[in-house]
């Protein structure tokens, strides 16, 4: 699916190219179709939808008008604090989905410079081992369940990861701040370990505590094991804004995410 800039389908239109724009849009991804159908035996039909619009409301208007069970998108090879700034579209897109994101950061490779023979593999991720960052929440068993399912088709390994966020604290109440904090983490052993167990039989597990910002710890793991990172794209904690933690990982590391959305009912 590409969404064609409005601006630039306007500036078309005034020169007669709005349809040829299209058209030519169209005819690109289906040889991008094409080539993967040859590379990759087996591999399904592909449809190809050109819409014109911004980015991300034509991203999930045709998520939701297609049905569609997950949404894969690039973001641009933008680091740190850039990112944070030009990647809009992904962070509206997680934002609002209302079914998973598969967010793929690419590499400066893979967006610039000469294109080479092995160009449809450039970009892929080397991923050894897929990350559910699990909350203590109603939200644990839907970012599981889709690490799980991610793991079981590519033969990885999962871990489930909770971050225990700090706790802001007058001096004066440090000692009752660090005794709530080894409560968190006494309590979400305890849950880990007991969301290990359910899918020990299908998928090798492994268990992993960190302290500190949510963002940064999911990013630094992601990127010390070459993981997949899954998250919930929502959830019952107030600073769980829908997307917010997913987008944040995205700009701090070259990890792929996967947002899994969630609402509380």
């Amino acid at each position: 699916m590409h969404a064609i800039d409005p601006l630039l389908a306007e500036a078309a239109a005034n020169l007669s190219g709005a349809a040829r724009l299209k058209a030519d849009a169209q005819a690109e991804l289906e040889a991008l179709g094409e080539a993967e159908r040859k590379r990759v035996p087996g591999l399904p039909a592909v449809t190809s939808i050109v819409r014109v619009g911004p980015a991300a409301r034509e991203i999930l208007a045709s998520a939701r008008d297609s049905a569609a069970a997950l949404v894969v998108m690039g973001t641009q090879g933008l680091g740190g604090i850039r990112k944070m700034f030009f990647g809009s579209i992904a962070e509206k897109v997680l934002r609002d989905a209302a079914v998973p994101v598969l967010a793929v950061p690419l590499p400066e490779s893979a967006t610039t410079g000469p294109k080479s023979a092995r160009d449809s593999e450039a970009g892929v991720p080397d991923i050894r081992v897929v990350i559910a960052s699990v909350e203590l929440d109603a939200s644990a068993e839907a970012v599981i369940g889709h690490a799980v399912s991610f793991a079981r088709g590519f033969g990885l390994p999962v871990m489930l990861l909770h971050v225990v966020p700090p706790i802001d604290r007058m001096p004066r109440a440090l000692e009752a701040a660090r005794a709530a904090e080894r409560l968190h983490e006494t309590n979400a052993q305890a849950r880990l370990a007991e969301l290990a167990d359910h899918i020990r039989g299908e998928v090798d597990v492994e268990v992993e505590i960190r302290s500190g910002s949510a963002a940064e710890e999911i990013a630094a793991a992601a990127a010390a094991r070459r993981a997949l990172a899954t998250i919930a794209s929502g959830g019952e904690n107030a600073h769980h804004r829908p997307g917010s933690i997913a987008y944040r990982v995205l700009c701090l590391s070259e990890a792929p995410v996967l947002a899994v959305p969630f609402r509380r009912l």
